[in-house]
């Protein structure tokens, strides 16, 4: 199923192709990384030679506009916009190198987990109960 990726600031694309492209910064570090489309695939792509430490905190933006896609309380998840099969969602991932969590969100407000739920962040910025 295609899904259609995109910043919530500038409406661009994130998606050209088949993996999620967001730019990550890291104390002075920064590459673009690619992200498997699929959520609650954790497949990464990244640059030969750079590594993504476990634990290590990253700020995730949009390579369009620049926009920082981190929100919520704490910075602790990302935001991004999708659409498939004609229906808009909001994803939400957390920014921490090898925590596995994803949210996606629907115009209800219906929330679909992905992931581990032992990584879910203490605050969300919506509802959510396991």
């Amino acid at each position: 199923m295609k899904r259609t990726y995109t910043c919530p600031a500038c409406k661009g694309v994130l998606n050209p192709e088949n993996a999620v492209i967001l730019r990550a910064t890291d104390e002075g570090r920064q590459m673009l990384l690619g992200l498997h489309p699929e959520p609650g695939n954790y497949e990464l792509y990244i640059p030969d030679g750079s590594e993504l430490p476990p634990g290590s905190q990253w700020r995730m933006g949009c390579p369009v506009c620049g926009t920082d896609l981190q929100l919520g309380a704490n910075g602790q998840l990302c935001l991004v916009h999708m659409e498939v099969a004609g229906e808009s969602k909001q994803v939400w991932f957390s920014p921490l190198a090898g925590q596995r969590v994803t949210f996606v969100v629907n115009t209800q407000g219906e929330v679909e987990l992905f992931g581990n739920g032992e990584d879910i962040p203490e605050h969300l910025p919506f509802e959510f109960e396991l």
